[in-house]
């Protein structure tokens, strides 16, 4: 062994971080399916092709934005992200069934009343969200494409 560098020590700790590294890659990949299969399963499409990814775009994604992707927000928030995330309005039933499903914690008995009361709130304090019959639309989409 050459300058007292014990390489068995060295090898052994690399293939430890190489496990660990594909655990968490592993756990990303099984993270982003659960998400697609939320969008996918209340009417979005996916994209055959992937969008490029910007300069700017983070080397890896956070477990916040992967395993609980409306955590730390409020409830009108996680609504309009999901809205966003699916790209067309939703009703009350298909924001909470996507919520709960992604993980998001409440304590409501009626959840579905809740985002309404919610989203109703936004609307009017923000104007961000509109609500035309049943579903929820971003204001800002949806003017677009009246």
């Amino acid at each position: 062994m050459s300058q007292g560098i014990d390489y068995k020590v060295v090898l052994s700790d690399l293939e430890n971080r190489r496990s660990e590294f594909n655990r968490a890659i592993d756990s990303a990949i099984a993270s982003i399916r659960r998400m697609l299969e939320l969008t996918v399963g209340i009417g979005s499409v996916i994209p055959a092709t992937p969008a490029p990814m910007s300069v700017s775009a983070p080397l890896f994604l956070t477990a916040k934005d992967i395993d609980k992707p409306f955590k730390d927000m409020s409830l009108g928030a996680a609504s309009m992200k999901q809205i966003a995330v699916v790209g067309h309005g939703l009703t009350n039933q298909e924001i909470a069934a996507a919520l709960d499903k992604a993980g998001f914690v409440h304590g409501s008995s009626n959840f579905p009343n809740l985002i309404g009361t919610a989203l109703r709130r936004v609307a009017q304090k923000k104007g961000t969200v509109v609500r035309k019959g049943r579903r929820w639309f971003l204001a800002e989409g949806h003017q677009q494409a009246s």
